[in-house]
């Protein structure tokens, strides 16, 4: 993403990366990315109709139902811009406003062939569940051609795209969750998606909507 900032080409552009060594992801948190996965910035041109946040959830949709027409693993989604297998993470993405060019910059993690090590135990990789792997190229060139069809489609397809979320959420309604937002925590019952890709959590103070944030399952003690 820093490279993509300081390239003054035209756009759109792509960057691609074999590995980083500054990843990062959204809030600024550190990320490792070693050879063998998919690390790119998709620089855009800002559209007078901005994208909404929920951009990055249908992207993540996207990304399930492209993996799924290839004859890849089930994966699903988790709200705000997490790709999960088999309760694990294999992808996730940020998007950043580059205000004073214009310019949109969205960049793509994939774990498709390694796990790094600091997260073994919270994520995975996309070729440890697809047995007869098509390679690391073919996927790449297949997750981008879906990145870009989202973007060149434009901000008012976003809504009737994550119309399509339910189908690969990654938690049911009613499972209890938290939700961290603005520097506060909250904790309810989870219920969706609104339309316009808000999170809706129904708590003990009444039923809330967060735009941006992060969310998680609440396990019972003892539960794995």
């Amino acid at each position: 993403m820093d490279v993509a900032r300081a390239d003054s080409g035209s756009l759109p552009s792509l960057h691609l990366a074999e590995r980083q060594s500054v990843g990062r992801g959204r809030d600024g948190q550190r990320w490792a990315s070693p050879r063998g996965n998919l690390y790119a910035t998709i620089a855009w041109p800002d559209p007078e109709e901005k994208f909404p946040p929920s951009l990055l959830a249908v992207l993540q949709l996207v990304w399930a139902e492209t993996v799924d027409r290839h004859g890849g693993p089930s994966t699903r989604c988790k709200w705000p811009n997490d790709g999960y297998i088999a309760g694990r993470k294999w992808a996730g993405m940020l998007a950043v406003r580059w205000s004073a060019r214009g310019v949109l910059l969205v960049g793509l993690g994939a774990n498709l062939r390694v796990v790094p090590e600091e997260v073994a135990m919270t994520a995975t990789a996309l070729a440890d569940h697809w047995p007869d792997w098509p390679g690391g190229e073919a996927i790449t060139e297949w997750l981008l051609e879906a990145a870009v069809g989202v973007l060149a489609t434009g901000a008012p397809s976003i809504p009737g795209m994550l119309a399509r979320w339910p189908d690969r959420d990654l938690w049911r309604p009613g499972v209890e969750v938290e939700v961290e937002s603005a520097g506060q925590r909250y904790t309810g019952r989870y219920a969706g998606l609104t339309p316009a890709g808000e999170l809706m959590l129904e708590t003990a103070a009444g039923a809330r909507t967060f735009v941006s944030g992060d969310a998680r399952r609440v396990r019972a003690p003892g539960s794995i």
